[in-house]
């Protein structure tokens, strides 16, 4: 159930959704230390603001943390305000309160808009990166100066070691999963680098390149990223059915015997034309007596827990638990955004409980402050002839977030097939969701809250690691220099042999 402001921040790559073009300029970059600052008693006034929001919203601050570590961590910050701060130094201090709560969910970030930095001509460095195994890897960007797999060693004589060390500390995950984390920062490398370091119009970056040895330092120019591109005009926007078919594809792979089935969103354009995909290319599968099916949620963020419910009746033999209970907490702040999307809310609550659902029901109902779990619902497979029922494979990476790790659960859970790649973002026993926006008054930092936590184990536990795959595959630097699919390779590997000792 990842909201759309993080799938949009997923695929942008940037602090908060921003577009980066090419800089004509060489005037010098601002320093972060110049920037406006917001005064200590401005400061305390959106400590207050955030601490009453995480209090009214969150359904289990103390998930993976204390109370006295929560109090410590806004005693830590209130003493760091005393004195006055730009926003960016703001950010710095609030930012770990929020990981803390081990939720992927929740996140606070400085809009573009705001951003003084990147207003005042502030420059960064085009880079999308990899990190494995403890090393940061170029994987585009810089102009081709730096070849695709080199590993990056200091940007402006710091130690690319200590950035990645700060950049993983502030990168939010699921309790303590690594995996996602370390996607996340690679997400936001381009974005946040000049929060650690000066970046300017000219760099200097040291690396080994791909293969190589010897430590080699070259120029890359700084971009900007201001003033953001226009809005796209209507007409020029994507279609629903566009979007679909980019979404959801499905192609064959072993000379028909394998189909590949490629879900890259639970919540992207219309339910109607996703549910067509699914009954158009489950028919098509087991018409053309398709023996293996991969399915593909790799760099999923998640979406509408239906979507993966529906997914999961193609395959399941017997009616199935999708998630097993969900708690909830009364909100102002979530019953307030339920209201502003419901045309008259009184009405409607009356006369249609069933269209609004029953999250959004025990929201609205229950007093605020209090916690309450609302009980799982069973549901069932298709008919016999239109369910798959040959063998099944589930790749997922750091970036299946959300729903895609409650499907991956209850396809364990029900023994459909095997999962290949890393653990998830969402742990070993659920996840978080259902956000609602917040906007600190006085720095304008602004960010999201979970209000649900989705449980997927019936122990309503609060386990801090990620579900594990049957088969551990992470990336291989040389795969993803050669555009080679490592999970996509060690799957069809696997059915190959299977098919080999079939036929034995």
């Amino acid at each position: 159930m990842l909201p759309t402001y993080l799938r949009l921040i997923i695929v942008c790559g940037g602090l908060c959704c921003a577009f980066f073009g090419k800089s004509t300029a060489q005037a010098p970059s601002p320093r972060l230390s110049s920037l406006s600052k917001v005064p200590p008693d401005a400061l305390q006034a959106d400590i207050d603001s955030l601490a009453r929001f995480l209090e009214d919203a969150h359904p289990n601050l103390y998930a993976f943390t204390t109370p006295e570590e929560l109090e410590a961590a806004f005693a830590h910050v209130r003493k760091q305000s005393e004195d006055s701060l730009t926003a960016i130094e703001f950010y710095h201090l609030v930012n770990p309160i929020i990981v803390s709560l081990g939720d992927i969910h929740s996140r606070i970030l400085l809009p573009l808009a705001k951003n003084e930095y990147a207003i005042e001509g502030g420059f960064y460095l085009d880079m999308r990166v990899r990190y494995l195994n403890g090393k940061l890897y170029l994987m585009e960007g810089t102009d081709s100066v730096i070849a695709k797999g080199s590993q990056l060693i200091n940007v402006n004589g710091f130690s690319i070691n200590e950035i990645t060390k700060s950049m993983l500390g502030s990168a939010p995950t699921d309790g303590t999963i690594s995996s996602s984390r370390e996607r996340m920062m690679e997400v936001f490398f381009k974005g946040k680098l000049p929060l650690y370091i000066p970046v300017d119009s000219l760099n200097q970056v040291s690396f080994i390149p791909y293969q190589e040895s010897d430590t080699q330092t070259v120029t890359v120019e700084g971009i900007k990223r201001w003033p953001p591109p226009p809005p796209m005009k209507k007409r020029d926007r994507p279609s629903a059915r566009e979007v679909a078919e980019e979404m959801f594809t499905l192609e064959y792979l072993e000379e028909g015997r394998v189909a590949r089935m490629k879900v890259r969103s639970f919540s992207a354009s219309k339910t109607k034309l996703f549910e067509r995909f699914m009954k158009a290319s489950f028919k098509e599968i087991n018409e053309q007596k398709t023996e293996t099916l991969i399915i593909d949620l790799r760099g999923n963020t998640g979406g509408k827990l239906y979507r993966g419910k529906r997914l999961m009746s193609y395959l399941a033999d017997s009616a199935f638990y999708y998630t097993q209970f969900m708690s909830i907490k009364g909100g102002q702040a979530s019953k307030n955004r339920l209201r502003e999307r419901i045309w008259w809310p009184g009405l409607t609550t009356k006369l249609f409980p069933k269209a609004l659902g029953a999250i959004n029901m025990a929201i609205l109902d229950a007093e605020v402050g209090v916690r309450d779990t609302i009980a799982r619902n069973i549901s069932w497979p298709e008919k016999p002839e239109r369910r798959f029922k040959g063998n099944v494979y589930l790749l997922i990476d750091g970036l299946s977030i959300s729903n895609s790790c409650i499907f991956t659960y209850a396809f364990r859970r029900y023994g459909i097939g095997q999962v290949i790649g890393v653990p998830g973002g969402g742990t070993e026993t659920g996840t978080f969701g259902n956000t609602v926006p917040f906007t600190l008054p006085n720095t304008s930092l602004a960010g999201y809250l979970a209000t649900i936590r989705i449980h997927s184990d019936s122990s309503m536990a609060y386990v801090p690691y990620g579900l594990q795959p049957n088969y551990l595959v992470p990336d291989r630097l040389e795969d993803l220099v050669e555009e080679k699919d490592t999970q996509l390779d060690f799957a069809l590997k696997l059915i190959r042999e299977a098919r080999a000792l079939k036929e034995d």
